[in-house]
């Protein structure tokens, strides 16, 4: 699923990070995400109003910045991958 977003979104690169505890830890990575780059975003993953992770997209390879539109996108997206992740929990 990283890889789709990544190319949907024209990202160089992009991570989902999972909750363990109270700290984040890298889940999967794919392509090359500069964590200092403010050029990109990240957006919570929440289900049922508790943060499970979060999911980050570097910037994108056209050099455009994301739009609110892509930020509405990928909110929607990381809410279907919150339910996905938890629902292979159980």
């Amino acid at each position: 699923v990283l890889e789709d977003v990544v190319r949907v979104f024209g990202a160089e690169g992009g991570a989902v990070y999972l909750m363990n505890g109270e700290q984040e830890e890298l889940a999967r990575g794919y392509g090359e995400l500069d964590e200092t780059d403010e050029e990109g975003i990240s957006v919570p993953l929440r289900y049922e109003g508790d943060q499970i992770g979060t999911i980050k997209l570097g910037k994108r390879k056209s050099g455009e910045g994301y739009s609110p539109r892509d930020m509405k996108l990928l909110r929607d997206t990381a809410s279907l991958l919150a339910a996905t992740l938890q629902a292979q929990k159980e």
